[in-house]
């Protein structure tokens, strides 16, 4: 944990912190700091205090960290956060003027928030409830609806990361910005620049594959450094099966412990695929039950984390991942998280041979479509169909969604473009894209009247357009790059998977387990954008530049594969359960109803638990559930102040 306080009127608050801390002292406030069980985090603190001010209560904590000249400490804290990839978080104080700099890794692994109250205090620490019972910070830790808005509005998950929390006035560190902070301001700025034109020299398949696999071998690598017992989550799919497998070619010599979860539902059973490359590497290998104690698990999660449950599917699996390889005395457990954002599919390249009306090459890419890769949308019959009928599926689907879009558009000149090019270069009729469409229309107009779009009583929807104003982590980050590349920073910097990786600090922190996560690294994202849209693509099977690198090192069967494992059912189950274990919390006078519109859940509840639903509906109302039992329990939490 990395924690401080700053007054600026002198106010030197009285906390008691555990013996095991190390605790810097000077004149105006305390520096915090103690060893990360997550994660591999160095803290640097810069500042002029003499040598005798620093009290340091854990003795084998080194003193080189500490260094006392302006010029020096301001030059190694610039270099320190320009050199690292990964994790480092710096800290610079300078005595004179009473600012401070301090910066946030670069993919948001740590969290980092902060509380400034111009001319009364500065607050800062890793751990949101320390914070929260800062006596100087209880009376500013107001409630912040716009967060509430957006946390109920489905969809919204993937909207950039902003420094917005559940509390007005904490505030989140942005990941790879620096904060400088003096007595009047705060301001935040980004210190990476990234440069993918450095692969240029690359040009085959071959070419990025290679750099892709010892940038990925690196990553491994380094995370597994000193480490003697490895853990990896392996649930059978391309990145976690890619990062298990490499830990082997990495630490050939080690043990290394699997964790397969059995969700013991159909459309999630791929327990035969993660046993594949579990004995390819001669790994002991677990199958782990989660646990089914939804609410006493987000109670408990709630509770560590000050903020409400982010992931959608509930933390109970992930908690029972990590118990059980603390359980086997590993070191870490390596995930394969965000693999799919930082590699891209490159699924954009259709659209990129739309939009520059190359049809030929169109052409061939939705026939690669329709033989690698069986739509989101077919029916149960796709294997049995013929390749001509596979085809004019993918023609009409693809093209209905462009037409739907340039429909919403508003722009009749490119609808009536694409309609005339299906037709000639496709052999798609326009009526049978009408059909599709006017179909969708009657669907839409069928469930419009019993299926809700928001659950946020109409007083608080609005409030949702007040976030679109504030500094976004992906915007921020391309400053130096084309815009092109936004849409790669936004598939990684988005608020559900940073959300997302702050709890599972805290998690890995609580069950007493590492975490790695080697697809978040500077040098491979920086190569991911540099690889063309077509080798992304490679025939649809997608993510080629990670298939080809490897090659050899997975299974085939797992190297080659296109589908997987779709959580649906399991998710479903889950949000019943945490619904019928926490009705109790669901009284009239709940404040959850101050935002919830009651009848509007009250209806989800009905349709998650009808049987026989489209997974689009359960996919819906599982999340209005779901987000209104968390937001109902971190109230309780709130207004009991039980952080």
């Amino acid at each position: 944990m990395i924690s401080i306080f700053f007054s600026y009127d002198n106010i030197v608050s009285n906390l008691e912190y555990n013996k095991s801390n190390l605790h810097i002292s000077f004149s105006k406030g305390y520096v915090l700091s103690e060893d990360c069980k997550n994660l591999e985090n160095r803290f640097f603190f810069e500042s002029l205090l003499d040598i005798n001010e620093v009290k340091c209560q854990n003795e084998t904590v080194s003193k080189e960290i500490f260094s006392f000249d302006t010029v020096f400490a301001l030059r190694r804290f610039q270099k320190q956060i320009a050199s690292e990839n990964r994790l480092i978080q710096s800290l610079y104080y300078n005595s004179d003027d009473d600012t401070i700099k301090i910066n946030r890794d670069l993919f948001g692994l740590i969290p980092l928030y902060y509380i400034h109250i111009p001319f009364k205090f500065f607050a800062l620490s890793t751990e949101l409830t320390f914070l929260l019972n800062i006596p100087e910070v209880r009376s500013y830790s107001d409630i912040d609806i716009t967060r509430i808005s957006s946390y109920l509005k489905w969809m919204n998950d993937g909207s950039p990361y902003n420094k917005n929390t559940f509390y007005a006035n904490i505030k989140s560190v942005l990941p790879g910005h620096v904060l400088e902070v003096s007595k009047e301001s705060v301001n935040s700025t980004p210190y990476v620049d990234f440069n993918p034109g450095k692969w240029n020299h690359l040009k085959t398949v071959d070419d990025y594959g290679i750099a892709f696999r010892d940038l990925f071998e690196k990553s491994v690598g380094t995370l597994l450094r000193n480490k003697s017992i490895i853990g990896s989550h392996l649930s059978g799919g391309l990145d976690s099966s890619s990062v298990s497998c490499m830990c082997r070619v990495s630490a050939p010599n080690k043990v290394i412990h699997t964790f397969y979860a059995d969700t013991s539902t159909e459309s999630t059973n791929e327990g035969h695929l993660a046993l594949e490359a579990a004995v390819s590497i001669s790994a002991r290998h677990h199958v782990v039950i989660p646990s089914n104690h939804d609410l006493e698990t987000i109670i408990k999660h709630t509770a560590l984390c000050g903020f409400p449950e982010q992931m959608v599917i509930g933390s109970a699996l992930q908690s029972s991942l990590m118990t059980e390889a603390q359980m086997f005395g590993c070191d870490i457990l390596m995930t394969g998280s965000d693999g799919d954002s930082i590699v891209g599919h490159g699924f954009e390249y259709l659209q990129q041979l739309t939009d520059n009306r190359n049809w030929i090459a169109l052409l061939e890419g939705l026939q690669d479509m329709a033989t690698n890769r069986k739509p989101v949308d077919a029916g149960k019959d796709w294997a049995i169909l013929d390749m001509d009928k596979k085809k004019q599926f993918v023609y009409i689907d693809y093209f209905y969604k462009q037409l739907a879009q340039s429909l919403h558009e508003r722009s009749l000149l490119k609808s009536l473009s694409l309609i005339s090019s299906a037709s000639k270069y496709f052999n798609v009729s326009p009526g049978s894209i009408l059909r599709k469409v006017a179909h969708s229309l009657k669907n839409s107009i069928a469930h419009s009247t019993r299926l809700p779009t928001s659950i946020s009583r109409k007083s608080v929807q609005h409030l949702n357009f007040a976030q679109e104003s504030l500094l976004q982590a992906p915007q921020s980050l391309i400053r130096n790059l084309s815009s092109g590349y936004l849409s790669s920073f936004e598939d990684v910097f988005y608020n559900q998977a940073i959300a997302i990786n702050e709890e599972r600090y805290y998690l890995g922190n609580h069950y007493g387990i590492n975490l790695g996560y080697p697809f978040y690294d500077k040098d491979l994202f920086e190569l991911n954008l540099a690889i063309p849209l077509k080798i992304k693509f490679d025939n649809a099977r997608g993510r080629g530049q990670l298939r080809n690198a490897m090659n050899g090192v997975l299974p085939e069967n797992i190297r080659l594969r296109t589908d997987k494992g779709i959580f649906g059912i399991y998710a479903r189950q889950a949000a019943i359960r945490l619904y019928v274990e926490g009705r109790d919390f669901l009284t009239d006078s709940s404040q959850v109803w101050d935002y919830v519109d009651k009848s509007l859940f009250q209806q989800a509840v009905k349709l998650l638990m009808t049987e026989n639903q489209p997974r689009y509906i359960y996919n819906r109302m599982l999340f209005f559930v779901n987000r209104t039992m968390n937001l109902t329990i971190w109230l309780h939490f709130y207004n009991q102040k039980r952080f």
